[in-house]
């Protein structure tokens, strides 16, 4: 695995669990200011017209931990990227159409997460709408279905736009950004390793989208592997995420995993190369 940093007692930090130690009040370091791929990151959860704020504050008040420019800063310094948190935009559109001009300064690559779906405060995809450069989408996936992607200023400076939650946050790097940063960097192998394994467990799955399940895939002493969903689903379940070893892929078609399925499974915790 890729070592983020150590905590005490030798703990080694997966970009994932970058996610889960904001949501516990742990302080966390901020990455170099002098990158070039920047994750712009605005507040799309909200309760009483209170934004998040940053990754130290407490839950008091309706404010919740930043789970997710920490996750995804990480999951591009995996790769290699010299990446920064952009921090917290309001939901105000002024001022995110400036945090997206300041930052094509020196990105090669944006990315925003939330506010592109159809609530309220959705204010990225009005913004980018308003721009005409970028495309917003139902994607027939879960979690992750809203999704966006364009190019902003006379450079046309590629952006991807994913989902708020957590969880759907971090599965559309995986499965949409992971592939171009790889691209970008002259990568030949572009995706993460695919296994089959058969499910330890039943469970249900969305007609007509292919979900994406947090599992652990384990070798038996046959040879054979098998896969069990990790935790909850929900693509607020933040700890789940930190604690799967893979995403268990099950096919549009399918609504109903049983004991024995054989499912094709995307290994997280591989060697960058």
């Amino acid at each position: 695995m890729t070592v983020i940093r150590r905590v005490p007692g030798g703990h080694e930090v997966r970009k994932r669990e970058r996610t889960r130690k904001p949501t516990r009040g742990r302080h966390l370091q901020q990455w170099r200011p002098d990158s070039r791929l920047k994750s712009v990151l605005r507040g799309n959860l909200h309760s009483a017209g209170v934004a998040r704020k940053c990754a130290t504050i407490s839950h008091n008040g309706g404010r919740i931990h930043d789970a997710n420019g920490y996750g995804l800063t990480a999951a591009a310094l995996e790769l290699g990227a010299l990446a920064t948190h952009g921090g917290i935009v309001p939901d105000r559109e002024d001022v995110v159409l400036a945090a997206l001009e300041a930052a094509l300064g020196d990105a090669d690559v944006l990315i925003t997460s939330g506010g592109v779906s159809a609530g309220a405060y959705d204010t990225v995809k009005a913004v980018l709408r308003r721009l005409g450069t970028v495309t917003f989408e139902k994607v027939a996936m879960q979690p992750g279905m809203p999704q966006g992607f364009g190019t902003l200023g006379d450079r046309e400076t590629p952006i991807f736009t994913l989902p708020g939650n957590p969880v759907s946050s971090m599965v559309s790097f995986e499965i949409f950004v992971r592939p171009v940063l790889r691209k970008l960097a002259g990568e030949i192998s572009l995706h993460r390793h695919v296994v089959p394994a058969v499910s330890a467990l039943p469970w249900s799955s969305p007609r007509g989208k292919r979900q994406f399940v947090r599992a652990v895939i384990e070798r038996r002493s046959d040879g054979v592997s098998v896969v069990s969903p990790v935790g909850g689903q929900g693509s607020h379940l933040v700890a789940d995420l930190a604690d799967a070893t893979c995403l268990a892929v099950v096919p549009e078609q399918v609504t109903e995993v049983t004991i024995g399925m054989t499912l094709n499974c995307i290994l997280l915790d591989r060697a960058r190369r």
